[in-house]
């Protein structure tokens, strides 16, 4: 709304989404839900068509088990006292904070299991349920095996887009499952097994 819009721009209290009152342009950093992971994982013709299981290897990159993505361990900044705000702007624009960039915290020591980088290389296996009758294209949603979530947020999903290798014989065009056969004159004629 236009008084949304101008409190934003000067930096006017506002009440959020749980009733409490908050500084326009500050955010809290509540829980964070994962990202959703897309992955594709081949299966077989005989897996598209009767479903069953699979097991399969993940590798992702993710936000660091150590410490939680930050890249280090944290401390309130000195500069804004943890509220992620400068000191008024130009005609008293919020701004954020110039030393911690609207944080609100500061990296006290960088995290030895991500070197500071906020991920870290997951590895897990997992057995993937694939429903009779998928096709090339056909997705599979696994809830909570995506990344990791932030300061006690759920999870990500892991998405599976199948794709249904070719097979030596058949040949899959729609719900029908073709096959070419060769066969002598004499078996066209007379028919044959």
């Amino acid at each position: 709304s236009f008084a949304d819009l101008f409190g934003d721009l000067f930096g006017q209290m506002r009440t959020g989404a749980g009733g409490g009152r908050q500084r326009a342009g500050v955010h809290p950093r509540g829980p964070e839900r994962g990202q959703d992971i897309v992955h594709e994982m081949a299966i077989e013709v005989d897996e598209a068509i009767h479903g069953g299981q699979k097991a399969m290897t993940l590798s992702i990159a993710d936000r660091c088990p150590e410490c939680g993505g930050v890249g280090g361990k944290t401390v309130t900044c000195p500069t804004c006292h943890g509220t992620g705000q400068g000191q008024g702007g130009f005609m008293g624009f919020a701004t954020a904070c110039p030393t911690c960039q609207g944080t609100g915290e500061q990296i006290k020591s960088r995290c030895v299991t991500c070197a500071g980088g906020g991920e870290a290389l997951r590895t897990r296996r997992i057995n993937v349920k694939i429903p009779a009758g998928v096709n090339t294209g056909s997705k599979i949603r696994l809830a909570g095996e995506g990344g990791r979530g932030a300061r006690g947020g759920p999870d990500g999903d892991l998405i599976l887009v199948l794709h249904v290798r070719p097979h030596r014989l058949f040949q899959r065009e729609g719900d029908d499952i073709h096959i070419r056969v060769p066969v002598t004159f004499v078996e066209a004629s007379l028919g044959a097994k």
